[in-house]
């Protein structure tokens, strides 16, 4: 019993003899080969990253910016600048629906919070609370502190995951 690699070789050695044509023919298929192969598994393989679906709910006030925070670190938590940062104008009360495209597979802390005039950070009173509405992809067990990383974090591992989350006030949990 013949292998197909040998019928390929057989093959080319018939149409081409046995000159540097027929090697360099052979070298070229072996490359065809081993392009496809790779092309295939990493187009079909396992993907790496995925969107990012947040609804967000309890919107009061039809003005200002959602903005949404990503942090793969714990050190970086709450720092806009080390975040998967996007944001959406806020012009109707009700729902919002934002999509994060392309992030890595990994685990998480997300904090959202409704910026309602519009100065690009959370405003908070003279004790440090929160007076424009928040929210998490997974909440703190206590409100009288700020949260912990670890309390906030969830595992993305799906090509189109969905979090819902509804915006709050301190005031009101």
């Amino acid at each position: 019993m013949t292998s197909n690699r040998n019928l390929a070789t057989v093959t080319i050695s018939h149409n081409f003899g046995n000159s540097k044509l027929s090697r360099l023919m052979n070298i070229i298929i072996k490359a065809s080969i081993i392009s496809l192969a790779t092309f295939c598994t990493l187009s079909f393989g396992n993907p790496v990253s995925g969107d990012l679906v947040v609804n967000v709910g309890n919107i009061k006030k039809d003005k200002g910016i959602i903005w949404i925070g990503l942090y793969d670190k714990k050190e970086d938590l709450f720092i806009k600048e080390k975040s998967i940062l996007r944001s959406i104008k806020v012009d109707k009360t009700g729902k919002a629906r934002i999509t994060i495209d392309n992030v890595n597979f990994g685990t998480y802390a997300m904090a959202i919070f409704h910026d309602e005039n519009n100065n690009g950070k959370l405003d908070k009173n003279m004790f440090g609370i929160p007076k424009e509405p928040y929210a998490f992809a997974n909440w703190p067990k206590s409100k009288w502190r700020a949260p912990f990383y670890e309390e906030l974090i969830f595992d993305f591992s799906e090509s189109n995951q969905v979090i819902n989350t509804d915006l709050t006030t301190w005031w009101d949990m």
